[in-house]
């Protein structure tokens, strides 16, 4: 296949999950079903309704922001002092989320400036199922059949446990298993101890000639490029490739390949390649 014809399978994938997407997003409106926003649960936002003691609580309530106000409200309504109670039930959990976007920023004044200028949102990083399910309760299960998060930080350290979950590919659930914990465990170390290796030898501070010609170098100049000693010259040209791609994949939002191509560089090229070929020197 010739590189058009690559360019045009590529395009033909975008477009036709492109496609895939709207269908599932029009599936979505089209069956969408009242909500029923109280949870009984301990936790959460109270429901903001009170009720009139001795009255029917589905004809006589009043909103309120506060008990205060609800009782003022009361008193107009009425016109004498009421008993009122507060609905003990909390908001859902996603009904609740879908209040923080505005009302962090200044809501119900759509002039303030936070308002203007960050609502609304244009990016939602969550799970790819998560339009249908409450994460709320994903995570207490996630908890419950695979263990607490601090138990896995014991075991396997907080970066092996950061990075296996950023290498999950949007939409594909992730197997967080022990062997890729493991692994990617292996790569934390594998990265402190080459930051060891590159500290060790770099000039000492005290050599301010030296630092200095080094802090001056452009790496980013292809004149100054080639006249690296050719392992330099190797990894660096890998390095700019790495940053290209890696921008690509940030630009798309595919952070699981962002996570795979910066292991690929650091293990395959710098770590296995540079770095052995250094010691031998």
């Amino acid at each position: 296949m010739n590189e058009t014809d690559s360019t045009s399978g590529t395009d033909f994938e975008e477009d036709l999950a492109d496609i895939t997407n709207l269908l599932i997003y029009n599936h979505w409106l089209s069956n969408i079903k009242d909500w029923c926003i109280s949870r009984q649960l301990w936790w959460g936002h109270r429901i903001p309704v009170w009720y009139i003691e001795g009255k029917k609580s589905e004809e006589d309530y009043i909103f309120a922001r506060n008990a205060n106000e609800a009782l003022e409200k009361a008193r107009k309504k009425y016109g004498k002092d009421v008993v009122i109670y507060q609905d003990p039930d909390v908001l859902d959990t996603w009904f609740s989320s879908a209040l923080w976007p505005f009302s962090t920023l200044g809501w119900p004044d759509v002039s303030s400036e936070d308002f203007k200028k960050f609502y609304p949102t244009t990016m939602l990083e969550t799970g790819h199922d998560i339009l249908f399910f409450w994460v709320a309760r994903m995570v207490m299960m996630g908890i419950k059949f695979t263990g607490n998060p601090l138990d896995t930080i014991k075991d396997f350290g907080t970066d092996a446990l950061q990075f296996t979950l950023a290498l999950g590919t949007a939409g594909q659930d992730l197997n967080l298993s022990t062997e890729r914990l493991t692994a990617n465990k292996a790569f934390t170390n594998k990265l402190w101890n080459a930051g060891k290796f590159v500290l060790q030898n770099l000039p000492s501070q005290a050599d301010t000639s030296a630092c200095q010609t080094m802090l001056a170098y452009k790496f980013d100049k292809e004149e100054s490029l080639v006249k690296l000693p050719l392992p330099e010259c190797w990894v660096v040209s890998k390095l700019h490739i790495l940053v290209d791609t890696v921008t690509a994949s940030y630009d798309k939002f595919f952070f699981g390949d962002v996570g795979r191509e910066i292991y690929d560089f650091f293990w395959s090229d710098f770590a296995d390649c540079y770095v052995i070929f250094f010691q031998f020197l």
